[in-house]
C-alpha cells in the first residue's frame, strides 16, 4: 500500500516573533509559498535603502512595526504599522526604512523573484519548519 501526506489545510503563525533585524540591512525570511503566491517577511534595519527595481507579479505589502518611506512609481507613502499598499506588475518602487521596518511582502508567482533565491540573512519556509 503506498500512502502519501495529506498537504495542511493551513497553517498560523505569530509574525511578531520572526521578526529580526541584522547587520548588512536587509533580512528576508520566506512565511509560506505554493505554486501561485508566496508570502515574505522582510525586516529592513534603520537607514537602509532598497533602491528603484521593478518586479514582474503583482504585489501587497503590509507594514507589521516601524517606519520609512516607500516610493511607488510618483507616490511617496509615508509607512507605519497598518499601512497597506497594493503593487501592480512593472511599477517601479523603492523603499527606505526610517526606524525599523518590518512587513509582510505578498506576491501572485515566486519565480525569478528576490526573495525567491536565497541570500544572506534568508531563512527557509516557516510553514515547513513549523508544519
Amino acid at each position: 500500500m503506498i500512502t502519501t501526506a495529506a498537504k495542511p489545510i493551513g497553517f498560523t503563525t505569530q509574525l511578531h516573533e520572526h521578526i529580526e533585524y541584522v547587520e548588512d540591512g536587509v533580512c528576508r525570511k520566506i512565511i509560506t509559498k505554493d505554486e501561485k503566491r508566496q508570502a515574505v517577511l522582510v525586516c529592513l534595519k534603520a537607514g537602509t535603502h532598497l533602491s528603484q527595481h521593478t518586479s514582474g507579479h503583482d504585489g501587497f505589502i503590509t507594514v507589521i512595526e516601524g517606519q520609512g518611506v516607500f516610493f511607488l512609481d510618483d507616490q511617496e507613502i509615508t509607512l507605519a504599522p497598518g499601512v497597506f499598499i497594493a503593487m501592480p506588475t512593472n511599477v517601479v518602487h523603492a523603499i527606505t526604512a526610517i526606524a525599523n521596518l518590518a512587513f509582510l511582502k505578498e506576491v501572485d508567482r515566486h519565480e525569478g523573484c528576490q526573495e525567491h533565491s536565497r541570500s544572506k540573512g534568508d531563512r527557509s519556509s516557516l510553514e515547513q519548519q513549523e508544519g
